[in-house]
């Protein structure tokens, strides 16, 4: 019944005049353009394991690397995670750390940047950690280096934030 009445609707208003109904869609989409934003940062923090989901999906799509792992597959892998910088050993925290002013948040890293988004190639690593081994350095090479520099940087910050 609803889908016979969009179209009827589609045919009597839309189909008329699509460029001044889009205008007006734009338009509407404009002046609610804060309070989507708003209603889906609310929703992302909420959810953390659907927006980490669609985070490695879109950027898997836009540089085409092959996602070799189901949404379900992701979730209950990210269940199981202990929340814990794979690299440096850093815990996720819940306060608002910048860095460079960007937040401080977890993300999912490729061990291995050569290989596709697999169970066996991933890992949460903090902003720092994921941004700074980019594709330069191996998993092993990194975790050797974040270790013995970026983990003492972290405690002593964190320390002096009265948070570790």
């Amino acid at each position: 019944m609803q889908t016979e009445h969009r179209r009827r609707w589609e045919r009597e208003y839309y189909w008329k005049d699509p460029e001044k109904m889009r205008a007006k869609n734009n338009e509407r989409y404009h002046r609610r353009k804060v309070e989507i934003s708003a209603r889906r940062r609310e929703l992302r923090a909420r959810v953390p394991e659907i927006n980490a989901w669609h985070s490695i999906k879109g950027g898997a799509r836009k540089r085409g690397i092959p996602l070799m792992i189901t949404r379900d597959e992701f979730i209950r892998w990210y269940f199981q995670q202990k929340r814990i910088c794979e690299y440096c050993g850093v815990p996720d925290m819940t306060f608002d750390f910048n860095y460079y002013g960007r937040p401080f948040v977890f993300s999912v890293d490729r061990k291995d940047s050569r290989l596709p988004y697999s169970l066996e190639n991933i890992c949460q690593a903090c902003y720092l950690c994921n941004s700074l081994k980019s594709n330069y350095f191996s998993y092993s090479e990194w975790k050797e280096i974040a270790e013995k520099y970026v983990r003492p940087k972290w405690v002593k910050r964190l320390e002096a934030l009265h948070v570790a």
